[in-house]
């Protein structure tokens, strides 16, 4: 053998030597992210809501290992439907966003309704971990459950099921919350005096003997609100609605539902709903009239409405001033009685001794004394 073929086969050892050194200490390819390096995590597993509403948010915690600092090896968030016999509405409304994330992690995520996270290592073989909230918005009722997964390379490698119950929003009214105004001034539309009038009207009796006509003498207006006390749903925008009976319980007056009423549409009880008006009739009987509203057959925490119709003047009942009361001589005028003062005055009360402050009922319309 020469020289020559001496060294070419050494060199030609030496390379495969070099060769195989080299693929010896080439790392094992395939190494991923796992399920048993991942953990997802939920701070609630569940929540209620109210139709329209937004579900509190929940804390969603990813922590996994990455072998590399590099797509490949990052996790997303994903939501899906549940293979259980909840439903699910991951169409619309679901919202993933990143609370906080550690020098390990970076975090995308779509700037709209997203329902998806992804949280890409910046550390291999080192310890990831991302915080996110999740909610649910314009939730519909029924139960509801929405899968969050997260996946690495189209992998399940952790998962958690979130339940949300909806009930229906509270759109009808309340007998505890909704209130019947009584005053003297005509609702319109919307516009009307939210608190009572203590009114005082005539009874429309006539001053001769002739048969009197009934005449407007106040309306009513219905509030409606839920048991919130809303008028108009929180959540949805939707107007309380219902129906209120309004009754006359004791005493004189009859209800209509307009001032053109005739005669035989005068009733002693009436139904009502959102937006509708009373008009108060008088009926020639003096008294207090006692108006109760219900809903369905509950009557409104709201206590009863009460008008005073008062009649023609029977009885005067008269009082002498100090001064006259002293029997002093007051045709000088030295006393400070003499100007500006009444010597007597008097109270005009009903059959019912309900006093009366005009005298329209009585004859010639003046008060005889």
């Amino acid at each position: 053998m020469t020289n020559k073929s001496i060294v070419a086969k050494r060199l030609a050892l030496a390379l495969v030597a070099a060769l195989g050194f080299g693929v010896v200490q080439t790392a094992p390819s395939g190494a991923a992210v796992t399920a048993s390096s991942t953990i997802l995590t939920l701070s609630a597993t569940s929540t209620t809501a109210v139709q329209g509403e937004t579900t509190t948010a929940v804390t969603v915690t990813v922590q996994f290992t990455a072998p590399t600092a590099s797509n490949a090896d990052s996790i997303t968030v994903t939501v899906a439907s549940p293979s259980g016999a909840a439903t699910n509405n991951t169409v619309s409304g679901n919202v993933l966003r990143i609370t906080t994330d550690s020098a390990n992690a970076t975090v995308a995520y779509t700037a709209g309704d997203s329902a998806s996270v992804t949280i890409v290592p910046t550390l291999a073989n080192g310890v990831s971990r991302a915080v996110l909230s999740y909610t649910v918005r314009q939730v519909t009722t029924g139960n509801h459950g929405y899968t969050l997964n997260a996946t690495n390379m189209a992998t399940i490698v952790d998962s958690e099921l979130f339940t949300v119950n909806v009930s229906s929003a509270d759109e009808s009214a309340s007998a505890t919350k909704s209130n019947l105004f009584i005053n003297k001034v005509l609702p319109s539309g919307t516009t009307y005096i939210r608190s009572d009038s203590a009114l005082i009207v005539s009874a429309g009796q006539k001053n001769d003997l002739t048969l009197m006509t009934p005449a407007v003498v106040a309306y009513a207006m219905g509030e409606f609100r839920n048991a919130a006390g809303d008028s108009i749903n929180a959540t949805t925008g939707t107007a309380v609605s219902g129906t209120m009976v309004v009754k006359i319980t004791s005493g004189p007056g009859f209800l209509s539902r307009y001032e053109t009423a005739t005669a035989t549409q005068l009733v002693r009880q009436i139904s009502i709903t959102r937006g509708d008006s009373i008009v108060i009739w008088n009926d020639g009987s003096a008294g207090i009239g006692t108006i109760t509203t219900y809903i369905s057959t509950i009557p409104l925490t709201d206590p009863a409405d009460t008008i005073t119709f008062f009649g023609k003047a029977e009885k005067f009942v008269a009082t002498a001033n100090a001064v006259t009361a002293a029997d002093y001589n007051l045709s000088t005028g030295t006393d400070s009685a003499t100007s500006a003062a009444y010597i007597i005055t008097f109270v005009a009360t009903d059959a019912a001794g309900i006093k009366v402050p005009s005298a329209s009922q009585n004859r010639n319309q003046v008060f005889q004394i």
